[in-house]
């Protein structure tokens, strides 16, 4: 690991709060960006030489003089970071790309500064220490760093494959952002569930709550203060203990396809958050080695003005029909 940054607090220095000094140390980082980091404890104070460092969380810390900052900054430079399959391009113009991601990539790292931060200063303080479609499109897609979050206006869970848009301009940026706020967009997924639905066709209206523990986000259905959602569902087939579900999410929560479906007592099977516990003595369902949900088609006006539709679709991904023709001995129908 690389040394973090120290700084040598000045004995009376100009200005005490914590963000304002530092924005005067010639570091490269808007005094935003510096409250990010200091909010997400990226940044701690030993008071004198011989006291552990401790780290500050609030951007309102005021500085007594002569402390020692430190800014952590671990980016192991000779180590081979991890590899994982980067995405796909489905469609592309001059203002959208639609790409398909692979079940276990990231769309973004976790830090909301690796959106604001040039990419080798992201790199430098570990943010890019996964694989994700961010990193990948701040490579080949160098432009969009001027797009509003780099072009990322929605986002897939890491268990998850299939279509995701990505905006190469502002404008395309803010067209899907209204798009997607007023729901036009269109989705499909298909998802393989425990167990069997009692109806062919219905739908789960549940609101979702989220709430925050310890830095970790808790997402749960049902309950006072949740915000509205929507789910439509149709059983394309069923084998009794699994069944293949087309689902459409009309409203876009986090973990939204994946809690409703659990809420009804149908987890997405290969869910290690929200599958069902079962009892020791009834009988185990196989172990699928990926969230059995993909994200298989979109559909939305493009390009803006035209009144033309756009229509994406991805295949099933070859590990997604691998782990349903191992258990389900066919290979899943196409829909």
């Amino acid at each position: 690991m690389s040394a973090p940054v120290t700084i040598k607090v000045d004995p009376k220095p100009d200005h005490r709060r914590l963000d304002l000094y530092l924005a005067r140390q010639g570091l490269g980082f808007s005094r935003s960006v510096l409250q990010r980091m200091i909010r997400q404890g990226w940044i701690s104070i030993r008071e004198t030489p011989d006291s552990a460092p401790k780290i500050i969380t609030s951007i309102g810390f005021r500085l007594s003089g002569g402390e020692e900052i430190i800014l952590q900054h671990q980016t192991p430079p000779n180590v081979e970071q991890p590899r994982a399959a980067a995405p796909t391009v489905l469609y592309e113009d001059s203002g959208l790309l639609a790409v398909n991601k692979p079940a276990g990539l990231l769309v973004h790292p976790t830090s909301s500064l690796a959106f604001d931060l040039p990419h080798q200063t992201a790199q430098n303080l570990d943010l890019f220490k996964r694989p994700s479609v961010l990193g990948w499109l701040r490579k080949k897609y160098p432009d969009t760093m001027t797009v509003p979050r780099n072009g990322m206006v929605h986002r897939l869970d890491a268990g998850t494959s299939g279509i995701l848009l990505i905006a190469k301009t502002a404008p395309a940026y803010w067209h899907l952002h209204k798009l997607f706020a007023k729901r036009q967009i269109e989705k499909l997924y298909a998802a393989v569930v425990e167990g069997e639905p009692r109806f062919k066709e219905f739908a789960v209206d549940q609101p979702l709550l989220k709430s925050y523990h310890n830095k970790r986000v808790s997402m749960k259905a049902g309950g006072a203060g949740g915000k509205e959602a929507q789910t439509l569902v149709k059983v394309i087939k069923t084998y009794g203990w699994a069944s293949l579900l087309e689902v459409r999410p009309i409203t876009g929560r986090t973990h939204q396809i994946r809690l409703h479906l659990t809420s009804i007592g149908h987890p997405v099977l290969g869910d290690p958050i929200y599958g069902i516990r079962r009892k020791k003595e009834e009988k185990s369902l196989p172990v699928f080695s990926r969230l059995m949900l993909h994200a298989r088609q979109l559909r939305l006006a493009w390009p803006p003005g035209t009144g033309e539709t756009l229509t994406v679709k991805a295949p099933l991904p070859a590990d997604f029909k691998a782990e349903y023709k191992r258990y389900l001995k066919e290979s899943p129908p196409l829909f």
